[in-house]
């Protein structure tokens, strides 16, 4: 999923590098310098996102040399009585995992737990049954 965001933006970059290094001055000297302008601020906006996708990509990268724990953690796979979860980096629901971060309100409730723990946070409680 990573892999495709980060190909898509390139491609975006690539896309509004093009178009501005096409832009030719026309008379209207300020349009010219407007449309410049935009263009490097979209240019920036993707690049900013780009970046993002691409630290992502090696946090969950550095899960592969985590080491199984009895405890949740950074790269921990847990199963809760209300779903299971990835402790990585918040990117959201994937398929039928919650792919989540220790920062988060939930990240930061598991975090050392073991098997048969509980926890509540808005009025759920997360029974833990699984760490892997």
């Amino acid at each position: 999923m990573l892999d495709k965001k980060i190909k898509t933006v390139q491609e975006s970059i690539s896309y509004i590098q093009e178009a501005r290094n096409n832009e030719t001055k026309s008379s209207a000297g300020d349009k010219y310098e407007t449309s410049r302008v935009m263009m490097q601020a979209e240019l920036d906006k993707q690049n900013l996102l780009l970046q993002q996708f691409l630290q992502q990509k090696n946090v969950f990268l550095k899960i592969q040399r985590t080491k199984p724990s009895e405890k949740i953690d950074f790269g921990s796979w847990v199963e809760t009585n209300q779903g299971n979860y990835l402790i990585a980096v918040g990117i959201g629901k994937v398929k039928e995992v919650f792919v989540i971060s220790l920062a988060s309100p939930l990240g930061k409730a598991l975090k050392g737990l073991r098997i048969g723990d509980k926890t509540s946070l808005q009025n759920k409680e997360y029974r833990i049954t699984t760490i892997k």
